[in-house]
């Protein structure tokens, strides 16, 4: 049953997180208004801490959330988050009607396996805990262009 919750959640952050609205393009100040987060019951400043995307030029993130009464190891909440995140990107490309062949798709695996970090994120949820999965590369878009084609 904790499996089946787990995937639903998953499933609904990706299907929103792959919509144009959630890509947010201005700068990641995540650490300075992190304790407004914390303290005050903002749904303004929590959906922001929820996005994912493109956070900046240089960053891709994937959010995770890991249900409340549910452990999950850190190795298992980071493969989801390469996953989510490659399907992401893939789908990026995609809508943006670029080719993604399968050395595309294996390089978008090596960018995320090399510049991929998984952090919790101390910000009281009540549905779990938050963890980011963050890939940072200079110019990533940039980047994302050039290993596809039209």
């Amino acid at each position: 049953m904790k499996h089946i919750i787990t995937i639903i959640i998953i499933t609904l952050f990706f299907a929103t997180g792959c919509k144009k609205d959630n890509v947010i393009t201005e700068k990641d100040n995540s650490t300075k208004n992190n304790t407004a987060v914390n303290n005050g019951n903002n749904d303004k400043l929590l959906k922001r801490y929820l996005r994912e995307g493109f956070v900046s030029k240089n960053k891709f993130r994937v959010i995770i959330i890991s249900p409340k009464g549910y452990d999950e190891s850190l190795s298992d909440i980071k493969d989801k988050a390469e996953k989510r995140a490659q399907t992401s990107l893939t789908r990026y490309l995609q809508m943006k009607n670029r080719n993604v062949s399968y050395n595309t798709r294996a390089q978008i695996l090596t960018i995320i396996r090399n510049n991929g970090s998984l952090y919790k994120k101390n910000i009281k949820y009540k549905k779990g805990k938050i963890y980011y999965f963050d890939i940072t590369k200079k110019r990533i878009k940039s980047f994302l262009y050039g290993i596809s084609s039209r």
